[in-house]
């Protein structure tokens, strides 16, 4: 196969490598998802496809998007796609430009790069394209894939004839099994439907781990995966999707509830705490959009070991800095710990510690989207993960007492900011006691 040649030739591929290349490079299926650990040789393998088209088929346009323009510039502009584009600029096949990141080649075609920001997306919807790739996928929401699926619609063909066949392609350290990407590509339904896909024949899926990229990493960086905490082992060295069974938010997706940016300050302001020493010492911040009534949580301090008199000093010159003033703030009930604050000027409201009633509240919010986390926020995130009921299941409605820092403040907060009395919940009402 001519295609697979030129892969292998710019690329000395790895027997995984070799599995996933024929999958991608045959005519069989379109849509194609390469999941598994970390460093496993994926993007690699990709980025060596997406120039090879690009040389194949003179005039085809190929693009490979992330959630932001700046991620795809950082991660796999620099780190995967540049180092084979240097390769044919310096055999004087194409030509690299960097505002903004593309390259062009002699032949007419071009391989670009964008980012999934509402902001920035538009600007590729115009056009159609041989190949698009999701770089990292578990990051991205849903909303964005069928629209992107609409813009292959190439027509190229190459030297003898043969004409490109579009291909939509995603690769992934996997998530759990409730993100889109499991259930579109392995399960093969409509992540909103429910249903099988009309074209699920159309649709695959690879896993490539680390192990079967060995021969390209140094012991030490095995040695990090195999020290990581068994959730982290699961995804980033063993590429599997995580379970939901057991969470009490089975309902937390990455591509759906992280975002990026910084909340305008003119926002109302919340803070929480769940006060720690021996465990962390939680303090996460808030702001509440009344447009669309979402509360976006964008700062965390997690950190065991401090004393709350310390943390209450490091948080006010952040605060004084930031210029920050704050609608209302909620704490655990520790007396002492709230007095503490107090002396150091943070008044704190005590939280409605009700479990059932806050993680009910918080699933739905889940579920309707209402509330959302920053990406830099990787304990509350990695929380999520491991927050599961006592007994397994929801019988007896209790979470079990372990890692549930933030959970426990986000339920607080929660509970403040949509406060749920005897009536049906009122969503947005801000402060209500």
């Amino acid at each position: 196969m001519i295609r697979y040649a030129i892969l292998a030739i710019m690329l000395v591929l790895t027997p995984k490598q070799s599995e996933a290349a024929k999958i991608i490079t045959s005519s069989k299926t379109t849509r194609h998802l390469l999941y598994g650990g970390s460093r496993s040789g994926k993007s690699a393998l990709l980025g060596a496809y997406l120039t090879t088209r690009a040389k194949q088929y003179g005039g085809s346009s190929h693009i490979v998007f992330r959630r932001t323009y700046a991620d795809a510039v950082v991660s796999i502009w620099n780190r995967t796609i540049l180092p084979f584009l240097k390769i044919d600029e310096n055999a004087g096949l194409c030509t690299i430009l960097k505002k903004p990141h593309h390259a062009i080649y002699t032949n007419g075609s071009v391989i670009e790069i964008g980012g999934l920001h509402p902001s920035e997306i538009d600007k590729h919807l115009g056009k159609e394209y041989g190949t698009i790739w999701v770089n990292e996928a578990s990051e991205v929401g849903y909303e964005n894939i069928p629209i992107l699926m609409t813009r292959l619609n190439a027509v190229e063909t190459d030297s003898t004839g043969k004409m490109i066949v579009p291909k939509f392609i995603c690769d992934e350290n996997p998530p759990n099994k409730n993100h889109w990407s499991f259930k579109l590509f392995v399960l093969k339904n409509d992540p909103e439907e429910d249903c099988v896909l009309p074209d699920a024949d159309n649709y695959d899926s690879f896993k490539m781990n680390p192990i079967d990229n060995i021969q390209n990493l140094s012991p030490q960086y095995m040695n990090t995966l195999n020290a990581l905490s068994s959730r982290q082992k699961k995804r980033f060295r063993d590429g599997e999707f995580g379970t939901t069974t057991g969470l009490v938010y089975p309902n937390f997706d990455e591509g759906k509830h992280l975002f990026d940016d910084i909340p305008p300050a003119d926002w109302p302001q919340y803070s929480v705490f769940d006060f720690g020493f021996t465990h962390p010492f939680v303090h996460l911040r808030a702001a509440y959009d009344d447009s669309n009534e979402r509360l976006h949580f964008y700062t965390e301090r997690y950190q065991p070991g401090v004393t709350v008199r310390a943390h209450a000093e490091e948080i006010n010159a952040e605060d004084k800095e930031a210029g920050r003033t704050y609608a209302q703030r909620v704490a655990d009930h520790d007396a002492e710990d709230r007095a503490t604050l107090a002396e150091h000027g943070i008044k704190t409201i005590p939280a409605n510690k009700d479990v059932q009633a806050g993680t009910d509240l918080v699933f739905d919010l889940l579920d309707r989207d209402k509330i959302r986390f920053h990406r830099s926020m990787l304990n509350t995130i990695n929380e999520f993960y491991g927050y599961k009921w006592k007994d397994g299941t929801q019988k007896d409605r209790e979470p079990l007492k372990k890692d549930d820092h933030s959970m426990d403040a986000i339920r607080y907060l929660c509970m403040h900011v949509y406060k749920s009395q005897q009536a049906p919940m009122t969503v947005g009402k801000i402060g209500w006691l």
